[in-house]
């Protein structure tokens, strides 16, 4: 299993990478933060993006098509994914998990 991020810079498509992840059955929930701010430096000056950060829990060999899908419907201009991996998790939540996300 990882948790999969996806750094949202529009708005405007929150709620719908949202609904492709569900109705997918890539997680069975996702975690919403709007508060997320990207610093970066810009020509030697700070600049800040504020973004959305959808996180979820799948399985790490769904990885590649769930890039693919969002890229494709998305965009990877509006997206930034990554994905870590989850080295303890209780027994019962990743038997549900298991069960529900898509077979690989």
């Amino acid at each position: 299993m990882v948790i999969f991020s996806v750094i949202i810079h529009n708005e405007n498509i929150v709620e719908d990478v949202m609904h492709v992840v569900l109705k997918n059955k890539y997680a069975k929930t996702v975690q919403l933060d709007r508060e997320v701010k990207n610093y970066y430096d810009k020509n030697n000056e700070l600049d800040i993006e504020q973004t959305t950060k959808l996180s979820f829990i799948t399985k790490a060999l769904l990885y590649k098509e769930i890039e693919t899908v969002l890229f494709e419907k998305f965009g990877e201009e509006n997206l930034i994914v990554y994905a870590v991996p989850v080295g303890q998790m209780n027994e019962k939540y990743t038997s549900e998990l298991r069960n529900y996300i898509k077979a690989i």
